[in-house]
């Protein structure tokens, strides 16, 4: 490739390449170095600033030579900072225009200014930035690069006047993102629901999400659209709650029994339910009272013992029962979120490894089970191995 074919036309030329980046150690200092072998003469001295600048103006280190003047006072919120900055915001290169505009401690003057820069990159940097002035992000959302304006349309403190312009120029998800947008224009992003699942998913966690954006995207024709809207919406009216317990699919009432606002009505429902997928999402929901989990975790779905053994009222007895239980996912279960010291000493002598290393990494264990267990030559080979 061009990589081999450029070694080979420097082959000549590696020896002479190693010669210069070579440190010599032999070379004869004399007549140059004052006082060897002592090095007094060359110790570091205050700045010669005369000497630097000539120097930096000679081969066109102009920020340098500008950073000069200001550097006895270049600390944060001085004059010389000032010159520095200044510097900074006319260098050459884009990158370093586009890391000031990231620092946290730029003021907001020159975030303006950076806000004015020629590139967008830069422009976008500074549009990013937490706390801007609302003036400055008005201005940064009439930018002509799009970047830029996608950017200020998610700043908190966007005037609400600016958002339906934005909307209709196409940053309506931009908006999304933003807390402030309020519910009218998230309505729009809503009616028709959008087919990615990052966008239900954004629009349901929204803080002004209301009834009528979760209605709409539960409208959804994909199944799993209306889950994703489901676990991910701070939270479901009573109607919505009923309206979602009788979805068609089952996977979509299953996300609402792990949801911890989930109302006892429909978790004791789900308890009754048919389906193992929905008894096991109410036997480990917390809301879910603790005598109805010890009926849960008599079920004959090893799905459904498993989700008993995390809930976080789930009795010592019922633990006990279940660390005894046929099936090793079960007793699995129990070892990895048990905190009753004698259901984890019993499942220490568990016959199948898996359970002993959960019962291992349980912070619960009893600090001699676990250094006990640590010595088990079957955990540690089983850790090893994954």
């Amino acid at each position: 490739g061009a990589a081999g074919e450029n070694l080979r036309k420097a082959i000549d030329w590696l020896p002479l390449g190693r010669q210069l980046l070579q440190i010599r150690t032999d070379c004869d200092l004399d007549g140059h170095v004052e006082g060897l072998p002592a090095l007094d003469s060359i110790a570091v001295r205050a700045q010669q600033k005369g000497d630097l600048a000539t120097f930096y103006e000679n081969f066109g280190f102009k920020t340098l030579a500008r950073a000069l003047t200001g550097a006895e006072a270049a600390k944060p919120g001085t004059e010389g900072d000032d010159v520095l900055r200044c510097g900074l915001a006319e260098d050459v290169d884009v990158r370093v225009r586009a890391a000031l505009a990231r620092r946290a401690d730029v003021s907001a003057r020159w975030a303006e200014t950076l806000a004015r820069d020629p590139d967008p990159l830069v422009r976008r940097t500074v549009a990013s930035r937490k706390g801007l002035p609302r003036g400055l992000i008005v201005a940064l959302a009439h930018d002509p690069d799009r970047g830029v304006v996608h950017a200020a349309a998610m700043q908190p403190d966007l005037p609400l006047d600016e958002m339906p312009r934005l909307a209709d120029e196409g940053f309506a998800w931009a908006l999304v993102a933003n807390p402030s947008t309020p519910t009218r224009l998230l309505l729009r992003c809503a009616n028709p629901p959008p087919d990615e699942a990052w966008r239900v998913e954004r629009l349901a966690s929204h803080p002004n999400a209301d009834e009528a954006v979760l209605a709409g995207l539960l409208t959804h024709p994909s199944a799993e659209r209306r889950r994703a809207a489901v676990s991910n919406a701070r939270s479901l009216s009573l109607a919505l709650w009923e309206r979602v317990t009788r979805d068609p699919d089952e996977w979509v009432r299953w996300s609402l029994g792990y949801r911890k606002d989930a109302p006892v009505e429909v978790l004791v429902r789900f308890a009754a339910s048919p389906c193992a997928h929905l008894r096991a999402s109410a036997a480990s929901n917390a809301r879910t009272p603790a005598e109805l989990v010890a009926r849960l975790a008599r079920a004959a779905a090893a799905r459904v013992r498993s989700a008993a053994a995390v809930h976080p009222e789930v009795t010592a007895d019922t633990l006990h029962a279940l660390a005894r239980d046929p099936e090793r996912s079960v007793r699995e279960s129990v070892a990895k979120h048990a905190k009753v010291a004698s259901v984890l000493v019993t499942l220490g002598g568990d016959a199948e490894t898996s359970v002993r290393v959960a019962v291992r990494y349980n912070p619960a264990t009893p600090p001699d089970l676990r250094r006990a267990l640590e010595n088990d030559p079957s955990v540690r080979a089983y850790y090893s191995y994954y």
